[in-house]
């Protein structure tokens, strides 16, 4: 329980490369995450190629968050799943996991927001030559923290708590 406790947002990388073992561990625990009806809608793109990695952050107006960091898309397989509603709900899992994985491997991430932005789901598609039927969910920096960016702050509030109607 303590990644939950500890991850946060990293907008400042080491400039230092990611283990693939790390990344495909991170994958591995994304993979884990629950699924409507197990349709496990989800693909994902690594990319950790220099000349990728600098379109990418173009394509986003990278300053600092991405600036040193691997990247990796969450993305929606689309094609013949019998629950299409419930595909947002598997992707968050999703990427919660493989965040939350990223803290154990010593590693930050960063969610940058894609969908459901038409322009830049539009960009990504074109950028990595996404097949029909994939659709760009988020994109991720991942790296090394540039400080001691995993800590606990505590952000337990009883107030937004209701029990039996709402009070």
């Amino acid at each position: 329980m303590n990644e939950i406790y500890i991850r946060r947002s990293v907008r400042k990388f080491l400039d230092k490369n990611v283990e693939p073992e790390k990344i495909t561990k991170m994958l591995e625990a994304a993979m884990q995450a629950p699924s409507a009806r197990n349709q496990q809608p989800w693909r994902f793109l690594v990319i950790d190629s220099e000349t990728e990695l600098n379109e990418i952050k173009k394509m986003i107006n990278s300053t600092p968050p991405l600036q040193t960091a691997k990247v990796i898309i969450v993305i929606a397989h689309l094609n013949e799943l019998p629950v299409l509603n419930k595909v947002q709900q598997d992707l968050g899992c999703a990427a919660q996991n493989m965040m939350l994985e990223a803290v154990t491997q010593g590693l930050g991430t960063i969610w940058i927001g894609t969908f459901p932005n038409e322009d830049r789901v539009a960009d990504v598609i074109k950028l990595t030559n996404m097949p029909k039927g994939m659709t760009p969910y988020a994109v991720f920096g991942v790296g090394y923290p540039d400080g001691d960016i995993n800590r606990f702050v505590n952000r337990f509030d009883e107030s937004k708590i209701s029990y039996n109607k709402w009070k």
